[in-house]
C-alpha cells in the first residue's frame, strides 16, 4: 500500500516538474515580447521625450509586470540613489530579475551591452545601441517561440510519461 502512495507522489512530482519546465518554454516568447515593448518605449522616450533616465525607468516599471517591473524599477532606484556608474548596478539588476523572467544568458548579454551607453552618450548612440538589442532580442524571441514549440509538448509529455513509469515501477 505504502509503494502506491509513494509512487502517486512521485508520478505527480514527475507530472509537476514536466509542467514547470513547459511554463519555462511558454513564459520566455512572452518575457521577450514585453522586454522588446519596453525598450521601444525607452527609444521613444529618449527620441521625443527627451525625458531623464530615472524617470523613463520608473515609467518603465510602472508599464511592465513581474520580474520586468522589478528589474525597471531597481536600475531606476540606482539612478535615483546617486550612483556615479551606472554599468554595474544595471547588470546586477540584469543578473537578479532575468533568471526570474525565464530570460538566459543570450538575453541578458543583449540587454547588459546597454549598461555602457545609457546615459554616458548622446541620443544619437544610445538609440543605435538600443535599436542593436532590438533586433538581437527579435532574434531571440523568434527562436524561443519556436522552441516553445518543440519542446513544451515534449516536457509536459515527458514528465507525465516519467512519473507513469515510476508508478507502475512502484506498484
Amino acid at each position: 500500500m505504502h509503494e502506491a502512495w509513494l509512487g502517486m507522489m512521485l508520478w505527480a512530482l514527475s507530472l509537476w516538474s514536466g509542467l514547470a519546465v513547459a511554463e519555462g518554454y511558454r513564459m520566455r516568447p512572452r518575457q521577450l515580447r514585453a522586454l522588446r515593448e519596453a525598450l521601444v518605449r525607452m527609444e521613444t522616450e529618449i527620441v521625443y521625450g527627451r525625458t531623464a533616465l530615472e524617470e523613463i525607468f520608473r515609467r518603465l516599471a510602472a508599464g511592465t509586470s513581474g520580474p520586468l517591473a522589478g528589474f525597471f524599477a531597481e536600475v531606476a532606484e540606482a539612478i535615483a540613489g546617486g550612483t556615479d556608474d551606472l554599468a554595474p548596478a544595471f547588470r546586477q539588476a540584469v543578473e537578479r530579475h532575468f533568471p526570474r523572467a525565464h530570460l538566459g544568458r543570450e538575453e541578458q548579454a543583449a540587454v547588459s551591452a546597454l549598461a555602457e551607453v545609457l546615459g554616458r552618450t548622446d541620443g544619437a548612440s544610445q538609440i543605435r545601441h538600443l535599436r542593436l538589442a532590438l533586433s538581437a532580442l527579435e532574434a531571440l524571441e523568434a527562436r524561443a517561440r519556436e522552441e516553445e514549440a518543440r519542446y513544451g509538448r515534449l516536457a509536459r509529455a515527458f514528465g507525465f510519461l516519467f512519473g507513469l513509469f515510476l508508478l507502475v515501477l512502484f506498484l
